[in-house]
């Protein structure tokens, strides 16, 4: 089986398991439509907001630096999980082709240093969720497995990291198994895990069922409720009301909903007027209980408001690259982010440029604005933390040569 990442999954819930062929990496600019940000701060005038401004930063070469220490080894499709000291814990992923690793490590942001972890996972994987327990542990399910020399299979195995004792335990079994899932903390504890897929004889076929976590057991059971429609590759994000955002995903189905944790149920949520079918997208929660999602197939984004706000709305401006595989981290209480990607739609260009997307609050969807902040590298398939004093640490990521290795460098951002 060829490497499952990264790749373009194309719409509906039946795909052939290949790697992406003939990629065109490189390494380019761009900006966004919404304005240009170089040499100072611009402001945003708030539309009908009564002289109201929103400042977007200018970030620029200067305030990213390599990490004093680097990855002990390439990696990408990881998961990296904000402890509650501070730390990151950065686990398993990709390191070149098939090759899976079951080696974590952790960032400690005071030597800017990664140390690994006592204990290994109980097995090397890649594209599986990871997501921090209320009593600090953090839960890591499904993603794919090195089967046998050079095959893909897909997990239902799920293990805790305890980061007292810096090893991982193995807890119940996933009912289902999942790759490309998706998952988040629920208010009481457990956690919700959507979608993904699953593999049958050489085709990956995507989930239109979700299952529950409890810490108490260490034991995962199904929904009885069921999404709209099948994900893998999709966004699982916290709105301001409480309820959990399902957005995108490999089917092309474009609808959206809502996961309402107090009846365990998903409802239907308004689709974007100019959304279109989106995988592999990135996107970020505002302080204010918004959420955005940009890229993934298309170069639009959209703002996501609570139920009880303003819905949904488009960006007045897209973004200027089609970005798969990027990430979306906020750098204020009003602009987004966005870094890397794949532009599968201008020759797969693995690229390094950044855009900020700005939301004001009132007015959703203020605008695109071009950065000079440009990585030294293209960046995909990697992993961007906010850390608790604002800074923004991304980690590996896939490199450009033949045997897609990962990449072992990480970068500090100072906003």
């Amino acid at each position: 089986m060829a490497p499952a990442l990264p790749r373009a999954r194309p719409a509906g819930a039946l795909r052939r398991l290949a790697g992406l062929a003939c990629l065109l990496l490189a390494a380019c600019g761009g900006g966004g439509s919404g304005g240009s940000v170089g040499g100072g701060s611009i402001f945003y005038d708030v539309p009908g907001g009564g002289g109201a401004r929103v400042e977007v930063p200018n970030l620029t070469a200067s305030d990213l630096w390599p990490t004093y220490g680097s990855l002990s080894m390439g990696r990408y499709s990881h998961t990296a999980t904000l402890l509650a000291s501070g730390r990151v814990l950065v686990a398993g992923g990709t390191v070149a082709g098939t090759l899976l690793t079951d080696r974590a490590e952790i960032y400690v942001p005071s030597t800017q240093q990664f140390v690994t972890t006592t204990g290994s996972m109980a097995v090397a994987r890649s594209n599986h969720v990871a997501v921090r327990l209320l009593d600090g542990r953090v839960l890591l399910a499904g993603g794919y497995v090195e089967g046998s020399l050079g095959v893909l299979s897909v997990l239902d195995r799920a293990e805790v990291f305890d980061p007292s004792t810096g090893t991982f335990t193995e807890v119940g079994r996933m009912v289902r198994p999942r790759t490309d899932a998706a998952a988040a903390l629920l208010p009481d504890g457990r956690v919700l895990v959507t979608g993904g897929s699953r593999l049958e004889g050489g085709d990956l076929l995507d989930h239109d069922d979700a299952e529950v976590f409890d810490p108490a057991t260490g034991r995962f059971a199904l929904l009885a409720s069921r999404m709209l429609h099948t994900r893998a590759t999709h966004l699982l994000l916290p709105l301001g009301d409480g309820s959990l955002l399902l957005a995108g995903g490999s089917d092309a189905d474009e609808r959206c909903e809502r996961f309402e944790p107090g009846s365990d149920a998903f409802v239907p949520f308004a689709p974007p007027g100019t959304g279109g079918p989106r995988y592999n997208a990135c996107g970020a929660v505002l302080p204010g209980g918004a959420a955005l999602v940009a890229g993934g197939g298309n170069s639009n984004a959209v703002f996501y408001a609570p139920a009880d706000g303003s819905g949904v709305r488009d960006a007045s401006s897209p973004l200027a690259r089609n970005r798969v595989f990027a990430t979306a981290t906020p750098v204020s209480d009003h602009v987004v982010l966005v870094v890397g990607g794949y532009d599968f739609g201008n020759g797969g260009v693995l690229t390094r440029s950044c855009e900020l997307l700005v939301e004001d609050g009132s007015t959703p969807g203020a605008g695109t604005y071009a950065t000079a902040l440009v990585f030294p590298r293209g960046m995909g398939a990697h992993s961007a933390t906010r850390l608790p004093d604002g800074r923004i640490l991304f980690v590996g990521g896939i490199g450009t040569d033949p045997a897609q290795a990962g990449q072992a460098s990480a970068y500090l951002l100072t906003p």
